[in-house]
């Protein structure tokens, strides 16, 4: 495990953006509590190397939600964009059972059923293309127009 003790500075001036600040070198961004290296093993160990978020937090000394922010940035790098598809799977997957809470005025119960909607290449071998909360008209509205204006024109099935 490294320490580094960041030395805080505090400007005087009153035309300064920031009153406080600290010291950063690259290989530790600022706001991080973690090496761009330990976040890059975190990412490939979680990607690549099939081991859960929570295992490979606790081997490593860091949080879930490090871990887990960590395997999101490895991923994003990782993964690329679809490439067209002609015939676009849509399918629906619960996850878990159903459970009831508080709406958000906290007034009444509200049951909850959590379900995904992922879209595959049904003509193709790209397998899995998204996966999206929700399985409502809006969530796949919202996945589709996130992809280009040449995926969306070349789907001739779903």
């Amino acid at each position: 495990m490294l320490r580094w003790t960041k030395t805080r500075y505090y400007c005087v001036n009153p035309a300064c953006e920031r009153r406080s600040f600290t010291e950063s070198i690259p290989q530790i961004p600022p706001r991080r509590r973690t090496t761009t290296r330990l976040r890059t093993q975190i990412g490939r160990d979680v990607g690549e190397a099939a081991r859960s978020v929570s295992e490979v937090a606790a081997s490593v000394g860091v949080s879930w939600p490090t871990a887990h922010a960590a395997f999101i940035e490895h991923a994003s790098k990782v993964l690329s964009t679809p490439k067209p598809v002609r015939v676009l799977g849509i399918d629906e997957t619960r996850r878990g059972k159903p459970r009831w809470t508080r709406d958000v005025d906290g007034r009444r119960w509200v049951r909850v059923d959590p379900w995904d909607t992922g879209f595959v290449d049904l003509s193709g071998d790209q397998g899995l293309l998204g996966q999206v909360e929700g399985r409502t008209s809006k969530a796949v509205t919202d996945w589709l127009t996130t992809q280009s204006k040449q995926f969306r024109t070349e789907i001739t099935h779903v």
